[in-house]
């Protein structure tokens, strides 16, 4: 299993929007390869794959009960075993941090489906403090206070 972290936005954003917030974010020009569903979009990026899709309303439930947020649409970040794992996860860090100056909306970001490492509920934006340190915060960008949340 390849390592993975999810991007999920609560409000009305299609995956196609969400996967070129993401490239902008990470200055990259627009490329799509074909999914094999109409709604799902994904494309090779430099450190990981990106495939960005709808959330079904079952998982959202799921995801509600424990992260405090029940979204919409998901961006995975599919992490390239042969990149530099560092670059990979700042690089990360500042397109998370593009879409979310984007998008007012609640928003988690996922570990491995496991492990909560921020979430913006009303507005407040927190990471986990044992998991996001000063330089994936700067790549962030974005005022972020640090504390504890919970795992699944």
């Amino acid at each position: 299993m390849g390592i993975e972290y999810d991007l999920n936005i609560a409000g009305p954003l299609d995956p196609e929007s969400l996967l070129q917030l993401v490239e902008r974010g990470l200055d990259l020009e627009p490329e799509r390869d074909v999914i094999g569903g109409p709604d799902v979009v994904g494309r090779a990026a430099p450190g990981f794959y990106l495939t960005a899709m709808p959330v079904s309303s079952q998982f959202a439930e799921v995801d509600a009960e424990w992260s405090g947020i029940a979204p919409r649409v998901s961006v995975t970040f599919r992490m390239d075993k042969e990149w530099d794992p560092r670059d990979a996860l700042l690089r990360m860090m500042r397109a998370v941090g593009a879409v979310l100056a984007a998008v007012p909306d609640d928003a988690s970001f996922v570990y491995n489906g496991d492990q909560l490492w921020l979430r913006r509920q009303a507005g407040h934006l927190v990471a986990r403090a044992d998991r996001v340190d000063a330089d994936a915060l700067a790549a962030l960008g974005l005022p972020c206070e640090l504390g504890e949340l919970p795992d699944a």
